[in-house]
Order: structure tokens, then sequence, then C-alpha cells
């Protein structure tokens, strides 16, 4: 909403919408409800997998033929680039604010490099090259996370090395791995 005054993905968010059950109910047909609601049925799950490498490849700025090659990679997700195109069509729709997005970020790179900032942070990234687009689009979206799971893994750390009042007092943190922090005491 800070960038363009609106953002469909963020009123959904906020509404306690989870992003991938709904476009797995988009391409299933079914109305979001019943998705959420069957979960665990196998052809929700299989749309909901589906689901997650369209809203983070394609939020990523991903191409269909790039998209292609790494949902097989990541999920094992087997399709055609006129599938991936239908897919994009289909996210595109779900978020407009994207078209925008899009664009501000093809400005910042359009040279090959440009200074993308985490948004809420204040801190600029170089992107450049090849790979400067999908970098600038990601950083947008993997950025904030990061310092989301920085900040979280100072306060488990301050649980078990500063404050006694906690269960985590005591225990160390040993792995931080991907969005897991494990301990051990």
């Amino acid at each position: 909403k800070e960038m363009f005054g609106y953002s469909s993905m963020a009123d959904r968010l906020c509404a306690g919408i989870d992003l991938h059950t709904q476009m797995a109910s988009r391409l299933l047909g079914i109305t979001y409800e019943v998705a959420k609601a069957n979960k665990g049925r196998p052809d929700v799950k299989h749309a909901r997998n589906l689901a997650k490498a369209v809203n983070f490849g394609f939020g990523g700025g991903m191409g269909a033929a790039r998209f292609v090659v790494q949902a097989k990679k990541s999920y094992g997700l087997i399709f055609t680039e006129d599938e991936a195109r239908a897919y994009k069509k289909l996210y595109m729709e779900e978020n407009p604010e994207m078209w925008e997005f899009f664009d501000h970020v093809a400005s910042l790179t359009s040279s090959g490099q440009g200074l993308v900032e985490t948004p809420g942070s204040q801190m600029l990234r170089l992107v450049h090259g090849k790979g400067a687009y999908p970098a600038g689009c990601n950083q947008h979206f993997q950025g904030p996370v990061a310092f989301g799971a920085c900040e979280a893994l100072f306060y488990v750390s301050w649980e078990c090395y500063v404050d006694k009042g906690t269960a985590l007092y005591g225990s160390r943190p040993q792995f931080f791995i991907h969005d897991e922090i494990v301990t051990a005491h």
C-alpha cells in the first residue's frame, strides 16, 4: 500500500486470507472456503503446492520459461509455458498492483543495475547483471522477511542468554535454517 496507495495482496493478508489457498481455489475452480476446509485433500494439496510456485515465482518477476524450469526444480511440478502464462494471468488478476510494481522495478534496473530499497528498512541493495530485475523484485518480498527472521533470532537469543524468567533460558541456539530456529539445552 505504501508504494502505490493500494494493495489487493495486503488487503487479503490483513483479512486473514491464506494467499496460497486462495490461489489454489482459483486453480481448482472452487471457493476459498471449500479449499480452506479441504486442505488435506490430494487435489487441494497439489493445487496449493502449485499456488506457492505461482505466488513466489511470478511475484519474483519470473517469466513463463524460467517459471517452468524453477517450478520443476523447486516443487517437482511439470507443465508447459502456455500453462505457465495462464497461471501468471491468474496471478495478475489476483494482484493487479503487481503491474505497477513490475514497472517500478524495471525502471530501477533497466540499465542492468540499480539500487532497490528494502521496504521498511531504509536499506539499499545494489542489484546488477543479468539477474538485476528478479533480484529487485525479490528484495521487496525476501528483504522484510529476512529482517523479521533476524529480529526473531535476536529475541530467542535474548531469552536463551539473558532473560532468566523464560522457558528458553539456558538453551542455546544451534541452527537457524530458512525460517526455523533450533535450540538445545
